[in-house]
């Protein structure tokens, strides 16, 4: 997926999915610290005026700081922050699509005598947000949403190869509408 393939942000639900997360921030008791920190950091990122700054070449910063801003510092900064928003609505998904992921796991894997393994990390190993956004602004590719492919993602653990062919029989039976990024179960 690239950048410029997703027409689907809009201000509304950009202002939603924020204003969500505050409250979230505010108010939830987190079970798992990780998970916390990483959505204090987007929080951070997306609320933070200056935090823009870590995601724009030497040259813009020190353009903006003299408050010189010639077209290349203009183009960087609001490419710089349409990226951020864009990145912000898929980690929202993303992190929705983990948790997802993982109650299905559990579902199979107790069904099917596996164990679930969790990759480490935040949300069960969602990448870091900070991580992705720093590549995505600071690297010249032309489709620069590859490294968020395999971010949801869940492991199981099978006693048997018979143990593994149910799960994958249980897996067959269960309709995804309209994916928007593989979900790997290995």
């Amino acid at each position: 997926v690239c950048l410029k393939d997703l027409d689907w942000l809009t201000f509304a639900d950009y202002q939603q999915k924020l204003n969500e997360l505050k409250q979230k921030v505010a108010t939830y008791e987190y079970a798992n610290d990780a998970n916390k920190a990483q959505d204090q950091s987007m929080l951070d990122i997306m609320t933070n005026k200056n935090a823009i700054k870590n995601y724009l070449d030497a040259k813009t910063t020190n353009s903006l700081a003299a408050g010189q801003k010639d077209n290349a510092a203009r183009n960087q900064l609001a490419n710089a922050q349409l990226k951020r928003k864009q990145l912000f609505m898929m980690f929202i998904e993303t992190i929705e699509a983990q948790e997802a992921l993982k109650e299905y796991a559990i579902k199979i894997a107790a069904a099917c005598k596996g164990v679930v393994k969790q990759p480490p990390g935040a949300y069960f190993g969602v990448k870091d947000f900070h991580g992705a956004l720093d590549k995505i602004t600071n690297r010249k590719r032309h489709c620069d949403i590859g490294d968020l492919k395999d971010a949801a993602r869940m492991t199981i653990i099978f006693e048997t190869t018979e143990d593994m062919v149910a799960a994958k029989s249980m897996l067959s039976l269960i309709h995804i509408s309209e994916p928007t990024r593989p979900l790997y179960i290995s």
